[in-house]
């Protein structure tokens, strides 16, 4: 089982039937989550036929550590700002202050920082290896 990112940016998943020198032979699968005749999620598979593919056509693959945690994708830091920008603007309106004070400005603007710090984060976070100057893809003849 393969699972790559195609030039044209879709995402294949299939079965290698065969190598031969520099292009792949696959059998495209399509593997998804529906629900049975009792409701409870079960695996169906979809066979899509034969796809015939040069190695130069892979264009990503994924990680194999996703690190997807929520303090590496920056989410962490977009929610946290984001619900202190909320809940500031809300209680000074609820008290009757000034919403953009001096005193209430700052906080406001370094919680806008780390939201800003945060949508780069995510921005440069990748659960895909673009294959090309460090990684590259190629058929071992044995």
């Amino acid at each position: 089982m393969i699972n790559f990112q195609f030039s044209s940016k879709q995402w294949i998943q299939g079965i290698i039937k065969k190598i031969h020198s520099d292009s792949i032979l696959l059998e495209q699968i399509i593997l998804r989550q529906v629900p049975n005749q009792f409701g409870f999620p079960t695996i169906d598979t979809a066979k899509m036929g034969l796809m015939k593919l040069h190695v130069n056509e892979i264009y990503g693959m994924p990680k194999r550590n996703l690190n997807s945690g929520i303090i590496n994708n920056g989410l962490l830091l977009q929610m946290g700002s984001g619900a202190y920008i909320f809940l500031n603007i809300f209680n000074s309106l609820i008290h009757n202050d000034q919403v953009f004070s001096s005193t209430n400005l700052t906080g406001i603007g370094i919680a806008g920082g780390f939201f800003l710090i945060g949508s780069l984060l995510s921005a440069n976070h990748r659960t895909y290896i673009v294959l090309g100057k460090k990684y590259r893809m190629e058929t071992i003849h044995m």
